[in-house]
């Protein structure tokens, strides 16, 4: 259907974003794919300020993922937190600008099935 839609082109962007957005994903994340998924994943705008050098729970919160701290801790302990489709086991996790894609882009998921993308602004 999306090759009928959409065209070989439509199809093979549409075959990378799925790779690309999926928790424990081995594929690249890149600029360029980053802002290909900002259309079809829900996003979020935070300040560099906000994000570098502070906790994961505190991002995803303020970037709506989640709703409280607690439920993020939660999610880590259980397994199912991720950022840039890597796994985060501790808590206490705290982002640093290395962490930003391109300088710009955060993938954040809760789950295999809720995921984000937060743009970084300066």
């Amino acid at each position: 259907v999306t090759r009928f839609v959409h065209k070989e082109k439509g199809l093979q962007t549409a075959i990378k974003v799925t790779k690309a957005a999926s928790p424990g994903s081995t594929a690249t994340l890149d600029l360029s794919t980053l802002k290909e998924i900002k259309e079809d994943i829900p996003s979020a705008s935070l300040e560099v300020s906000d994000v570098v050098g502070k906790k994961y729970v505190e991002v995803v919160v303020q970037a709506e993922l989640l709703q409280s701290k607690g439920e993020a801790v939660r999610l880590i302990k259980n397994g199912g937190a991720y950022l840039n489709n890597k796994k985060i086991e501790d808590p206490a996790f705290m982002l640093e600008k290395t962490d930003l894609i391109g300088g710009e882009f955060l993938l954040v998921s809760a789950g295999k099935k809720r995921r984000m993308l937060i743009e970084v602004t300066k």
